[in-house]
């Protein structure tokens, strides 16, 4: 549980070669990767403790268990909101059902607004649009609407077997990415324009890392992914 986990030195036996060397001749430090997700705490300085099971990988670089990993919080935008006769609402039926919005411009030209919501139970509207400006107030013309899904852990595969230092544990270390679903859609015609299942990074199987759990299978994460990046290229 949270706050539970001992940090100790992870010692790759069976997977990096410099790895085995280090843990069998008592190394004192060994070099560490942290996930670099947003939802990841932070670890704590690892002490060395030898491989109590020889030839099995050795796990001692252990994070507290993360909380479930919410999607990012969007700041709401305040109210009134209406840029050029499109208000908050529409954005939000737009998002939800695909509801056209007559009053917002016609997808065309060069530059292409659009206004960021989010889903965390309800549909939310970002206080910022991608290209930085503010929301309410915005200058230009609305033509998409970016809607951009929860954020959910994708199980990718197992690294194999390791064990804990310390505990003596034997256990499956399983690998773990984020995964949000974005729809960019016509603002004026409520029409799909593109989706797109949206990957963070891969975590590694090999070298330093932190896992997650009190009990085996033990777990690893990539990074979130770029959402903003993404929305952004189509706003040019």
């Amino acid at each position: 549980m949270a706050g539970s986990g001992v940090a100790r030195l992870l010692c790759g036996v069976g997977l990096v070669a410099v790895a085995v060397t280090a843990c069998a001749s008592g190394a004192s430090t060994a070099p560490t990767r942290t996930a670099t997700g947003t939802s990841q705490p932070t670890p704590v300085t690892a002490s060395t403790i030898d491989p109590a099971v020889q030839g099995t990988p050795n796990l001692s670089t252990r994070g507290p268990l993360p909380t479930p990993t919410p999607s990012p919080t969007p700041t709401p935008a305040p109210t009134p909101f209406n840029i050029f006769g499109v208000i908050e609402a529409q954005l939000i039926k737009s998002c939800a059902s695909g509801s056209p919005i007559p009053a917002a411009a016609k997808y065309t030209g060069s530059g292409h607004p659009v206004m960021e919501l989010m889903y965390g139970g309800t549909w939310e509207l970002n206080a910022f649009a991608v290209d930085g400006e503010l929301a309410v107030g915005y200058p230009k013309p609305i033509q998409l609407v970016a809607c951009i899904g929860t954020k959910k852990t994708v199980k990718i595969g197992s690294c194999g077997t390791y064990q804990e230092s310390g505990t003596g544990k034997v256990g499956t270390l399983l690998r773990y990415h984020y995964l949000m679903n974005i729809t960019i859609r016509n603002a004026k015609t409520g029409k799909v324009i593109k989706t797109k299942a949206l990957y963070g990074s891969t975590p590694s199987c090999s070298g330093g890392f932190t896992y997650y759990g009190d009990n085996p299978p033990w777990r690893i994460y990539g990074s979130d992914p770029d959402y903003n990046k993404y929305v952004e290229s189509f706003s040019k």
